[in-house]
Order: structure tokens, then C-alpha cells, then sequence
């Protein structure tokens, strides 16, 4: 059987960062502040930094505002700016593999 299904479907809220001509970028988890003390697992993929609410995503933003602020204005990174987006995280299966039994 090899039919596709949604096994993962929401509406979530993701951060944009904009530095003046670039294109937007969508922050991933590294840019967590704890992200060394996630326990990862080997060939674990980076994912995009999520959040459920609106609310902690303008949270998040609003630190990484001010942490980049106070560089000062001869710094470049001081001029980014970071804003929440909606984003959608969609999984699905691609095809099953059958079970041996074993």
C-alpha cells in the first residue's frame, strides 16, 4: 500500500528574521537559546523554531530585538528585525512498509 495520508497537521507560529534587502529568512531551532541542551538524536534534521500561540512567538522576537539592539548601531546584526509569521507544519506518510513480524 503506498497511498499518502496526513499524520500531521497545524497551524503554528514561526519567526521571520529581515536584514534590509535579504530575503526573509525562517529562524530554524538552532537559533533556540538552549538548542545545546536539547537532547538530539543522531541524523536528527533541524526544524524550523515553532510556537503554538502568537504570543510567545512575539516573545521570542521581542528578546531577540533587544539582544541584537544593544550592539550597537556600528554593529550590522543590529539592524535585523524579527516578527512572528504563521506557519503551517504538514507531515504525511509516503509509503508503508510492511511489517516483517520480528
Amino acid at each position: 500500500m503506498s497511498t499518502s495520508r496526513a499524520m500531521w497537521d497545524r497551524r503554528l507560529w514561526g519567526v521571520l528574521l529581515t536584514s534590509g534587502s535579504d530575503t526573509p529568512l525562517l529562524l530554524g531551532d538552532a537559533w533556540h537559546p538552549d538548542f545545546r541542551s536539547f537532547c538530539h538524536y543522531r541524523g536528527e534534521p533541524l526544524r524550523v523554531l515553532s510556537f503554538v500561540t502568537k504570543k510567545h512567538a512575539q516573545d521570542f522576537c521581542r528578546v531577540l530585538r533587544e539582544r541584537y539592539k544593544a550592539r550597537g548601531k556600528d554593529d550590522p546584526c543590529s539592524r535585523w528585525r524579527f516578527r512572528p509569521a504563521r506557519i503551517r507544519e504538514h507531515i504525511t506518510t509516503q509509503a508503508t512498509v510492511p511489517h516483517s513480524g520480528t
